[in-house]
């Protein structure tokens, strides 16, 4: 897959390579977000507070959860096909998501800051997964990390992304 870059229009954020619009994502003022992928709806339910899952439905139907630990453990993504990925999370001085299967990335958020506006950078890792479950996995991603910045964040959560795509 070529580059991608999310890139924040009025309310939306739209993850796009160079020649398309892939995923439209919605931020909701409750716990739930939409997002359109293929010209169908999905939506993310997040859930708990000290033990947060994120669960992506299609249809009324889960696709896939994410469970993690208190802040700065792993967690674990499960498709409904019984597909396995970790998050690796971390908090230390600047705010870290890795998507990994085993020890190989597939993608990553991290913060940077940049003439001291923070900036979130978007990384696709070496490893490689079918297209569709790219975009789901980066969706879901974009989704967790705003919503882990913000809680640190002190002013309105916008973000300059940019994105980098792994050789």
């Amino acid at each position: 897959m070529n580059k991608l870059t999310w890139n924040k229009t009025g309310d939306a954020y739209f993850l796009s390579s160079p020649t398309e619009e892939m995923v439209k994502l919605q931020f909701e003022l409750n716990s739930n977000t939409l997002f359109w992928l293929n010209h169908e709806v999905y939506e993310v339910k997040r859930a708990g507070f000290w033990n947060q899952r994120y669960t992506v439905y299609k249809n009324s139907q889960e696709l896939l959860s994410v469970s993690h630990n208190f802040w700065g453990s792993k967690g674990t993504i499960k498709f409904s096909d019984g597909t396995q990925y970790t998050i690796d999370y971390k908090y230390k001085n600047t705010l870290t998501l890795q998507f990994l299967e085993g020890s190989t990335e597939i993608l990553s958020y991290h913060v940077a800051t940049d003439n001291g506006r923070s900036e979130t950078v978007f990384n696709l890792g070496f490893a490689l997964l079918d297209a569709e479950r790219l975009l789901l996995l980066a969706t879901l991603g974009m989704v967790m990390f705003q919503s882990i910045f913000n809680e640190f964040k002190e002013d309105d959560g916008s973000l300059l992304l940019i994105s980098t795509v792994g050789s």
